[in-house]
């Protein structure tokens, strides 16, 4: 067994989350319970994603998705760090590897969203709209919704919401710039969310604060209408369901780019159905901390010669990346454990790679965190097929004292974070039966 050890690094949640995940899409609720339900997520390479092309080759679909990873990392790279002030999000609104799918209003309306992490405000464009960006489903129009309300400059929903002005007729207006200089411009309001449902009763959410953008470009997909706010601010919508919730909440990732035709979904647990207990489950007890726009878990050292960095668990970066000095001993170790003919990764992206036909035998990694959690890696986490010939492995050094745990190492794992009790827990589950 090679083990890799985290053992003095403290660690980074973007729900990535992202909760996992930057993009998800919700399909369905179902209700089990006060305050708990389950939906699905749909990864942006699935059938039933919109944005999915079944003429596109599987190995065109691998090679964007490790682009998309190096990107979205390389903008956390550049983005990340906890003493300076952070802009209201960090996170490219195309990004991501999940989108989520939510109702708004009376009756409800279904729009689809980016899921974004590292935002508090949900936003969505309305009419009237001075700039859109172009959208396949038809604009919001507040004034077919009884439950809508703006918001007053005064409002306790108002000054919640970061970066605020006032109208001459006192309404609260909000504006957000993204790292692309994409951006939101629109009022805040009150509004009723509803998770929709095929089997149970829909899940609703009343007098929700979100935006109703009337101003908005960028580098937005046709298929979303917006973006839904999943970081810790007490704008976001994770945040508005605290009560509700219980601040818990857990996922749990299939395979999706190497099996794109599956019919199995990725399931998102909120609430009493977000707990994650039972056999070889491993948790840390830590304080979890909020620096906007992360979730951070800070770790006390440990061990007297380890050197102390961070680790950002993030569902929208495909690929996990280490620190230049640990990513080449693990990469050394496992080049001198796997005795297959090597080969060159030929979009330059990955350093490991060997020519096999197979499903590769690779060692099993733990990866221990302070706290207590360890979790063993096997080859499904840490190996990426990239064509029918070439398989890399699913690691990269970071340009930057800073570590990110992404989506392949998360697979098959039941990851549960309790937001009051300040732990995140592992369990090995197979997520195509949870």
């Amino acid at each position: 067994m090679l083990t890799y050890l985290f053992l003095s690094i403290a660690v980074s949640l973007t729900l990535s989350l992202t909760y996992m995940f930057p993009l998800f899409s919700l399909i369905q609720a179902d209700h089990h319970g006060e305050g708990g339900f389950t939906v699905e997520l749909i990864h942006r390479d699935s059938p039933f994603s919109p944005l999915y092309n079944p003429l596109e080759r599987p190995s065109k679909r691998v090679a964007n998705a490790l682009q998309r990873s190096i990107n979205h990392a390389n903008r956390i790279f550049k983005a990340t760090s906890f003493t300076s002030n952070w802009p209201q999000s960090t996170i490219m609104p195309d990004t991501g590897e999940y989108l989520m799918k939510i109702s708004i209003g009376t009756p409800p309306v279904e729009i689809l969203g980016i899921a974004d992490t590292a935002s508090d405000l949900s936003w969505i464009q309305c009419i009237p709209c001075s700039t859109c960006f172009k959208q396949k489903a038809p604009l919001f129009d507040p004034k077919n919704s009884i439950t809508y309300e703006k918001q007053s400059c005064h409002s306790s929903q108002c000054k919640s919401v970061k970066g605020t002005s006032c109208s001459s007729e006192e309404i609260c207006h909000y504006e957000i710039t993204y790292g692309d200089k994409s951006y939101s411009n629109g009022i805040v309001a009150t509004d009723t969310i509803t998770f929709g449902s095929t089997t149970m009763q829909p899940f609703r959410l009343p007098q929700i604060i979100l935006g109703c953008g009337h101003n908005n470009s960028g580098l937005f997909r046709e298929a979303a209408s917006g973006m839904i706010g999943l970081a810790r601010g007490s704008a976001s919508l994770i945040s508005q369901m605290d009560s509700t919730i219980d601040g818990r909440f857990s996922y749990c990732l299939v395979q999706a780019i190497s099996q794109p035709n599956s019919t199995v979904t990725s399931k998102m647990n909120f609430g009493s159905r977000a707990v994650v207990s039972g056999f070889r489950v491993v948790s840390t007890f830590n304080p979890i901390t909020y620096r906007r726009p992360k979730y951070v878990i800070l770790f006390p050292k440990v061990g007297s010669n380890e050197r102390k960095g961070n680790i950002i668990i993030d569902s929208g970066t495909t690929l996990t990346y280490l620190r230049k000095d640990v990513y080449s001993k693990l990469e050394s170790a496992m080049s001198e454990a796997i005795k297959l003919e090597r080969i060159n990764d030929t979009q330059h992206h990955l350093n490991l790679c060997y020519k096999t036909y197979s499903d590769i035998k690779a060692p099993i990694i733990t990866a221990h965190f302070t706290g207590g959690a360890k979790l063993k890696l096997k080859a499904l986490n840490t190996f990426m097929r990239l064509s029918k010939t070439v398989v890399c492995f699913a690691f990269k050094p970071t340009p930057v004292d800073i570590a990110i745990f992404g989506n392949m190492a998360q697979r098959n794992f039941l990851i549960g974070y309790n937001l009051k009790k300040e732990t995140l827990s592992f369990k090995p589950t197979d997520c195509t039966k949870h």
